[in-house]
């Protein structure tokens, strides 16, 4: 599933996975 992500995000830029990443922790936390 990460990696679906990970390949799913790098075309739309490494800032919309970033922010993704922190929603998610924002979440989580």
């Amino acid at each position: 599933m990460l990696n679906v992500d990970c390949t799913y995000a790098f075309p739309f830029g490494i800032d919309f996975f970033t922010l993704f990443l922190v929603l998610v922790f924002g979440g989580i936390l």
